[in-house]
């Protein structure tokens, strides 16, 4: 028998707090107060001062705070992973021939286009190719119950250990209905479309509310930018989440010498945060972008610019796309060669590079030797 006191009608409660409130009110204006001073907003600035004056917050807590105030104000067009990087699957591709791609990748999510990469239609999960769930395919009975010895020994194996062949894709379920006529589009789910101007902070409180993983980033000019994920925007706060499936080619690595290999995809934030150098803000999100436009053409192997006292050299292309970039101390040149008195020399440009006295930076000419280094890809 339930003995909790009946409650109230809130709307008997709500004429009594609104006396309270007022008459808390009028005995801070006749003390000289503001009643509503506390209830005024904190300003971003505000609260950047209130945490650079508190002691007691460790180093870990104001670098996490500050990526979260710094994801408030990041586009998702500085974040996303680019088009060209992304695996989309064609609507119209085979089941078995998808199902074999994605057991080849290590992503989980794969957009699905239609025609083209413009005309994103859903995305499926990689179970969805390799355990599909058909229309019209009858479902699976229960296994028959066995009978086993409490003294029978369990043996682990692991899913590793296990052939590929034995591993049934869409068996009896599918007992009516033919896997290789099935296509991608007849799986796809729904997936989400964001502007490339949306903030990250936002972003990632609506998937996280939304329980969405994916997302699909749109330009402008209503084409496809590139993707978001759940992760991606976790890591803008707290940093990279590797597992034993992320692509092992680090964003940037030290080598011997003072060099610093960075990823062309690398924006700027990051580039800065590896490498120290501030590059200036243009019409380009990466350090790629930025080579690009000091060049004003298509970079090649060995082609480098000069920024913040030191060199970035192209070390590696994919296609035409800068794939991995050397940051490199500036080599001066050696004065003893030439007699005292001797006035400087011209520098002599490089037929078929880019003139000189950019605001961005100076391009120089292909180095004498090509400089290799790893690959880079993106995530989905």
């Amino acid at each position: 028998m339930d003995r909790t006191p009946p409650r109230p009608p809130r709307g008997l409660a709500r004429p009594l707090v609104r006396l309270l409130s007022s008459s808390a009110d009028l005995v801070v204006r006749l003390s000289g107060g503001d009643p509503a001073g506390l209830r005024q907003e904190i300003t971003a600035e505000r609260m950047r001062a209130l945490i650079a004056e508190n002691t007691q917050l460790t180093a870990d807590e104001r670098a996490l705070i500050g990526e979260v105030f710094a994801a408030g104000e990041r586009p998702l067009r500085e974040v996303l992973v680019p088009r060209t990087e992304v695996e989309f699957l064609d609507a119209a591709l085979p089941l078995p021939a998808a199902a074999r791609i994605a057991a080849r990748s290590p992503h989980s999510r794969f957009p699905v286009c239609h025609r083209s990469h413009d005309e994103v239609i859903g995305f499926v999960h990689i179970r969805d190719l390799l355990v599909p769930d058909l229309p019209g395919a009858p479902d699976l009975p229960e296994p028959p119950a066995r009978d086993v010895p409490v003294d029978m020994p369990v043996v682990d194996v692991p899913v590793a250990d296990v052939p590929v062949n034995d591993v049934p894709m869409a068996d009896a379920r599918v007992a009516d209905v033919q896997v290789a006529d099935v296509r991608v589009g007849d799986l796809v789910r729904p997936v989400k479309f964001l502007p490339s101007t949306k903030r990250v902070l936002p972003v990632l409180s609506e998937m996280r509310r939304e329980g969405c993983h994916l997302a699909i980033v749109m330009d402008e000019y209503g084409g496809v930018a590139g993707i978001v994920t759940l992760e991606d925007l976790v890591e803008e706060l707290i940093g990279d989440i590797r597992d034993e499936y992320d692509v092992q080619d680090a964003q940037a690595r030290r080598l011997h010498g003072g060099v610093v290999e960075v990823d062309g995809l690398l924006n700027l934030d990051d580039f800065a945060a590896e490498t120290g150098i501030r590059l200036p803000a243009g019409p380009y999100e990466t350090v790629a972008g930025h080579i690009m436009a000091v060049l004003r053409r298509v970079p090649a192997e060995g082609d480098s610019v000069e920024a913040g006292g030191r060199r970035l050299a192209v070390a590696r292309m994919d296609g035409r796309r800068v794939a991995r970039v050397r940051v490199m101390p500036r080599v001066a040149p050696q004065a003893a060669t030439a007699p005292p008195g001797t006035p400087p020399a011209t520098p002599r440009a490089v037929p078929g590079d880019a003139a000189t006295g950019s605001p961005a930076g100076r391009a120089t000419g292909p180095a004498p030797s090509r400089a290799t280094g790893g690959g880079a890809s993106g995530t989905t």
